[in-house]
């Protein structure tokens, strides 16, 4: 989410030149707090990262999520952080626009991440709308709809065919930033952002989901010493976990045969991917490939769309 998650920009009527000057001193506060909260550990297999495309469209510029698409190669899903439209876009493989498509009669209250995954033989798009700035919002939603086919048109997905999977946490009204979905198992994993300390707790919401469970009370997995965690995913095989924040990457691979319940509860050491520089790095995706990230970029545009190969 766009650091008008500092606490100090709890006032949403404030005026948009307020809006970036608060932005701006959250974003150096953070980064300062990030170098404080750096983790040390083995570098993670990859090769070195390739810019694929400059995400130079203003229509995207507070991308905070990414999800490659399961039913379309070269197409990319991202969203836009709070107090967008509701809509999820459709790119290429180069950072370039090639739909948007509005989610009707929802709204984007505070959208953080998006996922895609197969279920029941059809590729389905998540979107978290998860934030929760001022640790208010509850319950929260996870709105969940059959991926389309795109081409060169925009599109709308009528309310009837998008599920609004609303959820709790049991304890405590987290903002959460980073939602994953395990292939294997169907389970929703989401892992909470801290902006003081290395703590991100790890929620589920077991396969299978439905609006029957309305609000569904997650269940606590396990808490991962790492910093205001702003993305994540899992790889299409179930083995793979990519996490991020402003800074840092970390990639978690659990054996076969073993549920990420099972794997996340022992504090597993991840591998920290070594990534290029970003403005304001909020997400992630991990394909059998490798990596991809960007940033939002509202406030120095162009930002690159990264890719980094796994390596052989």
């Amino acid at each position: 989410d766009s650091d008008e998650d500092s606490d100090s920009d709890s006032d949403e009527d404030s005026d948009s030149d307020s809006d970036e000057d608060s932005d701006s001193g959250s974003d150096e506060d953070s980064d300062s707090d990030t170098d404080s909260h750096h983790r040390t550990g083995a570098d993670c297999p990859i090769e070195a990262g390739v810019i694929a495309g400059q995400m130079d469209d203003l229509v995207m510029e507070e991308a905070s999520g990414l999800a490659y698409s399961r039913n379309q190669e070269g197409i990319i899903w991202t969203i836009n952080d709070h107090g967008d439209d509701p809509r999820v876009i459709a790119m290429s493989a180069e950072g370039q626009r090639v739909a948007i498509v509005t989610l009707e009669g929802v709204v984007n209250e505070d959208w953080e991440d998006i996922a895609t995954t197969v279920l029941d033989g059809d590729s389905m798009i998540l979107v978290a709308d998860t934030g929760n700035n001022n640790f208010d919002r509850d319950p929260l939603s996870i709105f969940r709809l059959k991926e389309p086919i795109v081409g060169s048109g925009n599109m709308a997905i009528p309310r009837n065919e998008i599920e609004d999977l609303q959820v709790r946490y049991p304890d405590f009204s987290y903002d959460c930033e980073a939602l994953a979905v395990d292939q294997t198992s169907g389970d929703i994993f989401m892992f909470t952002k801290d902006r003081e300390n290395s703590i991100s707790e790890v929620y589920r919401y077991p396969f299978p989901q439905s609006e029957a469970n309305n609000p569904f009370t997650l269940e606590h997995v396990a808490t991962l010493p790492l910093f205001w965690i702003t993305g994540g995913d899992i790889s299409p095989d179930g083995n793979t976990l990519a996490l991020t924040n402003k800074q840092e990457a970390f990639s978690f691979t659990k054996p076969d045969g073993m549920s990420w319940t099972e794997f996340l509860v022992n504090n597993p050491e991840p591998c920290i991917l070594q990534l290029a520089e970003e403005v304001q790095r909020e997400s992630i995706a991990v394909t059998m490939d490798g990596y991809w990230t960007t940033s939002e970029c509202k406030k120095n545009p162009p930002c690159p769309l990264w890719f980094y190969a796994h390596a052989t």
